[in-house]
């Protein structure tokens, strides 16, 4: 079955995207709006939400999905938690405000990563761009893995109590699931590792 062809008609991937987007939009109120600061958490809690939601949608469905399919799924939930995670760091400051060019370097990140569903379709080219913003996109996420060390001993004590700390992990995540899909693309395509370096 053709690839697109097959995501458009899996309602659980889709449904992934359109919480991608409607999480996304709910995020950028405050940038594009005059937004109370003492309301912001209300929006985290709305993308927090969105998050769980997609997480149940997977669970419950896991038997239905192809194991070569998973880390296509785990990558959307994690963008929707990497939205919470940003949202919920209005209030908690565990990040400094992001700069520009963060900013864009994550959500090109992000939309990278949905395209990797697609890697079977995209033109030689492109799959080389795709992987050096992949290789980008694991050095920057593995910096902020890094960066949240000392919050791991504190985030798997609150894991068990009210789950909202799992935040703490998505950058290490995010990492692991990167390597997956480095291992992934050179299954598919040998020659195209060197592409993975930013460097």
């Amino acid at each position: 079955m053709n690839t697109i062809k097959f995501y458009l008609k899996d309602s659980k991937y889709m449904t992934g995207l359109t919480l991608i987007f409607i999480s996304g939009l709910v995020y950028a109120l405050p940038l594009l709006f005059s937004f109370p600061d003492d309301k912001s958490l209300l929006l985290f809690y709305f993308n927090y939400s969105v998050s769980v939601t997609y997480f149940f949608i997977l669970f419950l469905g896991r038997k239905n999905i192809k194991p070569e399919k998973k880390l296509n799924y785990r990558l959307l939930l994690l963008i929707l938690l990497l939205i919470s995670a940003y949202s919920l760091n209005r209030d908690m400051n565990v990040f400094e405000e992001s700069v520009n060019w963060l900013s864009v370097a994550l959500s090109v990140s992000c939309v990278n990563y949905i395209l990797f569903s697609l890697f079977d379709k995209l033109p030689v080219r492109v799959r080389h761009l795709s992987s050096f913003i992949s290789g980008v996109s694991l050095v920057l996420f593995s910096y902020l893995a890094i960066y949240l060390i000392p919050f791991y001993p504190v985030g798997i004590i609150g894991l068990l109590a009210v789950g909202i700390s799992i935040h703490v992990f998505v950058p290490a995540m995010f990492v692991i699931n990167t390597v997956y899909l480095v291992k992934n693309a050179c299954e598919k395509q040998k020659n195209i590792l060197w592409s993975f370096s930013p460097v």
